[in-house]
């Protein structure tokens, strides 16, 4: 069962709370793989209920093209040791967005974890 896509390209996307964590796989292949490190979840920093709202752009250099994605419930934060935390993005130059994402050398220094989350998207706009 597919959950997750990204233009088209679908993908198989694992998420965990207990350490957090998301594993993003392609045809057996893993692109994106953060997991947090257990120390890291001793330490509550905020527990709210807050979301997120705003347009998500598509990378695709013939078209711009966005949607309209929310994300919202009970959220504990977490400060994250970037030491701590095990990551792993591809750099396999056959997929754009993981291999821009891992030549920005991305780090993970705050993880928000959902276990009840709601989310929704809109139409794809052009």
């Amino acid at each position: 069962m597919n959950f997750f896509s990204t233009p088209y390209h679908y993908a198989k996307c694992d998420v965990s709370h207990n350490p957090a964590g998301i594993k993003i796989v392609r045809k057996g292949n893993i692109l994106f793989h953060a997991e947090m490190g257990n120390r890291n979840m001793q330490t509550t920093s905020e527990v709210s209920n807050e979301g997120w709202f705003g347009s998500v752009t598509m990378l695709n250099p013939e078209s711009y093209r966005y949607f309209i994605a929310k994300i919202e419930g009970h959220s504990k934060v977490y400060k994250s040791d970037v030491n701590e935390n095990n990551l792993f993005i591809t750099d396999d130059g056959g997929d754009r967005l993981f291999s821009m994402l891992n030549k920005s050398e991305f780090k993970c220094v705050l993880w928000i974890v959902r276990t009840s989350a709601t989310h929704n998207k809109s139409k794809t706009y052009k």
